[in-house]
């Protein structure tokens, strides 16, 4: 079943329920922030298309400014084993940040229990005060994780056009959020043709980078 609304300033939800579970249950809620003309929706796309492909319940929005570039917006996704009931997040398991502004606005959205941050590097600096516990300082139980995924993109592509492919799969790789094999044959679907190839170099660059900072992340925790 397939819903979809449309709301006012461009706020858009759609919503899949597909008819089959999983042994383990899941239920994640995605939030990618960033602007206009970064592939935020379309990367909130992708994701939900994957999370259909690996047989769960998928419910995906997204939420963005009067101009089509260049002002905020957000694209958010649900993966769950069970029925969604509310198709909108409440709260951020993963949040994804490739604007400063957008990491200021919803770092405190975060899951204070086991919570992820992806944020772009060349965009976002991670602030003390942002995503903070009651006591002062960034929760003990959220993890950062720093991709330098527009960097990487101009290094490799001369262009920061691929960086939401690139951070895509550095998320991918972290959190097992979705199955590299849906991801793959999201983005060939999703993708226009002629890009196909381009983005999917650029994933599996994302996947890369997403070993390295899932590495130091856990080295850090040790420590």
């Amino acid at each position: 079943m397939i819903n979809e609304h449309l709301g006012w300033h461009g706020q858009t939800c759609l919503s899949v329920l597909y008819p089959f579970l999983k042994d383990e249950y899941m239920f994640q809620q995605i939030r990618i922030v960033g602007l206009g003309g970064q592939g935020i929706v379309l990367l909130g796309q992708i994701i939900g298309q994957a999370g259909i492909y690996d047989k769960r319940y998928v419910a995906q929005s997204s939420a963005y400014g009067p101009e089509t570039r260049g002002s905020l917006c957000r694209a958010e996704v649900i993966i769950a084993d069970s029925p969604i009931d509310y198709p909108y997040a409440v709260r951020s398991d993963i949040l994804v940040a490739m604007t400063q502004k957008g990491y200021e606005n919803f770092a405190n959205s975060v899951e204070k229990l086991n919570g992820s941050i992806f944020y772009d590097t060349k965009l976002v600096k991670v602030l003390p005060h942002v995503g903070a516990s009651a006591s002062g300082g960034h929760c003990p139980n959220t993890k950062y994780f720093p991709v330098p995924a527009t960097e990487s993109a101009i290094k490799h592509f001369g262009s920061p056009t691929t960086a939401n492919i690139l951070m895509l799969g550095a998320v991918v790789e972290a959190t097992n959020i979705i199955s590299k094999k849906s991801t793959l044959k999201a983005i060939k679907e999703i993708i226009a043709p002629k890009a196909v190839s381009t983005n999917l170099e650029a994933f599996n660059l994302g996947v890369d980078l997403g070993a390295k900072v899932s590495l130091l992340n856990n080295i850090s925790q040790k420590n």
